[in-house]
């Protein structure tokens, strides 16, 4: 059976965290493990949950709408691995702690009342308050970024659909998508807790090991509907 491309994307990220762990163990004198255990932890507990919208998206990929595909960053975006930040990071003293569960519910909120839409500025908001310190506040960045990728592109794929004339819309898988954002949001403030004073030392853990997620797509930007 094929790999979809949400399970590629998160077997990639195994394989390249896996990797990666002992390059950091050996730079904090095993202070990182904890964080690069319970990031690989995370990712293997994904893999289930990627099998049914894979599936899904499998439908639409066939027939010409890229939904699931266009979503997931290649890990490629990564980079490869160094021992400090591009740029000096911000003291500790600067970590704000976030909190997982009140984002969500203020995105979720936003959703509500009016839509993908109306969620997509809420989590705009939400990534202009965590533009600094840019070394922290890592995996909160990129739930929020993935969440606002998955809103963005929502429109795009069912405008996609209608064109080619397929008959079952797109929106009910990209809300799907949505919506399993949320059970993400506590566990990446947590996890940036932990590793904020690893962070704060200069070691890049986390900043360097997820991509950047841009809200537009490269593929719908070339198309002319």
């Amino acid at each position: 059976m094929s790999v979809g491309p949400f399970e590629e994307h998160i077997r990639d990220a195994i394989h390249i965290n896996r990797n990666r762990r002992k390059l950091y163990s050996e730079l904090t004198n095993g202070e990182s493990d904890g964080v690069s255990r319970w990031l690989i932890f995370s990712e293997i507990c994904t893999i289930p949950s990627t099998k049914f919208p894979d599936l899904w998206g499998s439908y639409f990929i066939k027939r010409g709408v890229p939904i699931v595909k266009e979503e997931f960053m290649p890990m490629t975006g990564i980079g490869q691995f160094s021992s400090q930040y591009p740029f000096k990071p911000e003291p500790i003293s600067e970590f704000i702690p976030q909190k997982g569960g009140a984002i969500a519910i203020r995105i979720l909120r936003a959703y509500f009342k009016g839509g993908l839409e109306s969620a997509s500025l809420a989590i705009e908001q939400e990534l202009k308050k965590i533009e600094s310190p840019r070394a922290y506040h890592v995996m909160l960045r990129h739930v929020l970024e993935s969440t606002l990728r998955v809103s963005t592109l929502a429109p795009l794929h069912e405008q996609k659909r209608r064109e080619l004339g397929i008959r079952f819309s797109t929106l009910l898988l990209s809300k799907y998508l949505f919506f399993s954002h949320f059970s993400a949001f506590q566990f990446s403030t947590w996890l940036d807790r932990k590793a904020a004073p690893i962070q704060a030392k200069g070691v890049p853990i986390l900043y360097q090991d997820v991509p950047a997620i841009p809200a537009q797509s490269d593929y719908y930007a070339q198309l002319i509907f």
